[in-house]
Parts: C-alpha cells; sequence; structure tokens
C-alpha cells in the first residue's frame, strides 16, 4: 500500500509540475509576443525606422533619438509662437494707432489727447482707448517683421 501510494503520489506530483511548467511557459510565450508586437508598432510609427529589419536595441535609441527631435521641434515652434505673439500685440497697437489717427484727421473738433469715448461732438466711432492711454510702437519694433 505504501509503495503504490509513493508512485501515485510521484507521478500525480510530475504531472501537476508539468501542467505548471507548460501554464508557466505559455505565460512567458505570451509576454515575449507581446514584447515583440510592441517593437514592431514602435518601430512603426516612428519614421525613420519605419518597416526596417533592425534589432530592438536599435529600435529603442532610433525611438529616442526621434523623440528627442520631436521635443527640441516643440521648444522650437514654441518660442516662435511666443515671438508671432508678441509681434501680432505690436501689430495690433499700430493698427489702433493708425486707427486713432484716421479719426482725428476725420474729425478736426477732437482733442487727440484728451479724447474720450463720452464725447458729445461727433457722429462717428470712437477709438476704444484715450491717445494718451495708447502705447505708439517706434519703428524699431517692426525691423523683424
Amino acid at each position: 500500500m505504501n509503495d503504490k501510494g509513493k508512485g501515485f503520489e510521484f507521478y500525480s506530483n510530475k504531472i501537476n509540475n508539468n501542467g505548471k511548467r507548460a501554464h508557466h511557459n505559455a505565460l512567458e510565450r505570451r509576454r515575449r509576443d507581446h514584447i515583440k508586437e510592441s517593437f514592431y508598432g514602435l518601430r512603426d510609427v516612428v519614421p525613420i525606422i519605419h518597416k526596417s529589419k533592425i534589432s530592438r536595441a536599435q529600435i529603442l535609441k532610433k525611438a529616442t533619438e526621434y523623440l528627442q527631435a520631436l521635443i527640441s521641434q516643440n521648444k522650437s515652434d514654441q518660442t516662435d509662437i511666443e515671438e508671432m505673439l508678441k509681434q501680432n500685440k505690436v501689430l495690433e497697437q499700430k493698427i489702433m494707432y493708425m486707427q486713432k489717427m484716421k479719426y482725428f484727421e476725420n474729425n478736426p473738433k477732437s482733442d487727440p489727447v484728451n479724447a474720450s469715448d463720452t464725447n458729445d461732438d461727433d457722429q462717428g466711432d470712437h477709438p476704444p482707448v484715450t491717445l494718451s492711454k495708447c502705447s505708439i510702437p517706434d519703428e524699431h519694433s517692426y525691423s523683424e517683421l
């Protein structure tokens, strides 16, 4: 009875261990497949390595270089946007100044220094702010345009 019990127990443990090993191998295979597919996905979205046969280490290296280039380009674009916003503000000030000058040319009775939105003498539209409050851009502000 002891011999039969030991043999069955040994056989049962061996089957159980083989089942655990097979399960572990299947999980490991899925993990490796997932990593492989992720590398293929990365390779496919990075233009400098798109569809080329290179090692995983090269895929990571080229992807890193590509991301660094994108970050650098983004910073450059942000700087350009900030500069354009500054230029836009200067141009808006120039437009406002020119509109005021045109307004005062068409309404000679108005005082350009003390103009206000409540002047009852004129018929046309009033400038949004008084000339004394408006900063008049100088010619150096437009040299970059």
